[in-house]
């Protein structure tokens, strides 16, 4: 929840902490799989992942251990678990994040209205061998 915030977006959908906590066993349940970035017994960050999909569905860090390379490292987990690539989705005024994923060789696919939280959403895509300009 805190990493969502910290990219300056706002609350995540009116969810309390409570809410969000208990959607993660539903949601492993039925199509994510879930991985943390553990610091000394200390959950730094979050991986789900869609694989029937190829989704990287959220990838965040706890506001204090961004900028350590934790992110990079959960992102590369991400791509060697899907050699056949990726695609994921975030906020368009999510520029830090759009920055992190284009140093990682996704590409912009395109931009869709997300009606359901009022905002545009942006779509990359990673293929494993290709190269961007």
């Amino acid at each position: 929840m805190a990493g969502w915030e910290s990219a300056g977006l706002g609350h995540t959908a009116d969810a309390s902490f409570e809410d969000l906590r208990a959607r993660i066993p539903i949601n492993v349940a039925s199509d994510w799989d879930l991985f943390v970035a553990d610091l000394d017994g200390e959950v730094v960050g979050m991986l789900a992942m869609k694989p029937a999909e190829n989704q990287l569905d959220q990838l965040f860090l706890s506001p204090d251990h961004q900028g350590r390379g934790i992110g990079r490292q959960l992102l590369d987990f991400a791509k060697a678990r899907s050699p056949g690539g990726l695609w994921l989705r975030t906020a368009e005024k999510n520029t830090r994040a759009i920055a992190f994923y284009e140093s990682a060789s996704f590409v912009f696919e395109r931009r869709e209205p997300r009606f359901e939280y009022d905002r545009n959403d942006v779509y990359y895509r990673w293929m494993q061998g290709e190269f961007t300009g």
